[in-house]
C-alpha cells in the first residue's frame, strides 16, 4: 500500500495507464488507447470511483483508487517491482515542483 493523499485521482489514472504494459491480446481491445486523455479519465473515475480498475481501455491497472492508499500489489506483478510507487513518487515531486515555482505540470 501507498499513501495517495494529496495526489488527484485523475492525474493518478493517467499515469498508471501510460505506465502499464500491455498484456497478452489487450492491445487488441476495441477500446485500447496507448495514452488516455484527461476527459477520459475523469469519465473513468466518476463511473468507477470506489472499485477496482482491471483493465482500462486495454491496459493491465488492477488497482483501487478509493481512499487515500493504494493497494500496488497487483499493478506491479505486471509492471514491474515498485513501478506504482515510483509513479506516485513522480507525481509528488510535480506536485512539489508546482507549489515551489507556481508552474503548472499537465498530465496530458
Amino acid at each position: 500500500m501507498v499513501n495517495i493523499k494529496g495526489i488527484k485521482k485523475i492525474d493518478l489514472l493517467i499515469a498508471l495507464h501510460k505506465n502499464s504494459k500491455d498484456v497478452g491480446l489487450s492491445s487488441h481491445s476495441s477500446d485500447y488507447v496507448d495514452e488516455m486523455s484527461h476527459d477520459c479519465a475523469h469519465k473513468y473515475i466518476v463511473e468507477n470511483y470506489g472499485r477496482k480498475f482491471d483493465y482500462v481501455m486495454g491496459k493491465y491497472m488492477k488497482v483501487y483508487i478509493y481512499t487515500e492508499e493504494l493497494d500496488t500489489e497487483q499493478y506491479n506483478k505486471v509492471n514491474g517491482h515498485n513501478a506504482a510507487e515510483d509513479i506516485v513518487e513522480k507525481l509528488r515531486e510535480e506536485i512539489s515542483y508546482e507549489s515551489s515555482s507556481g508552474y503548472k505540470i499537465s498530465a496530458k
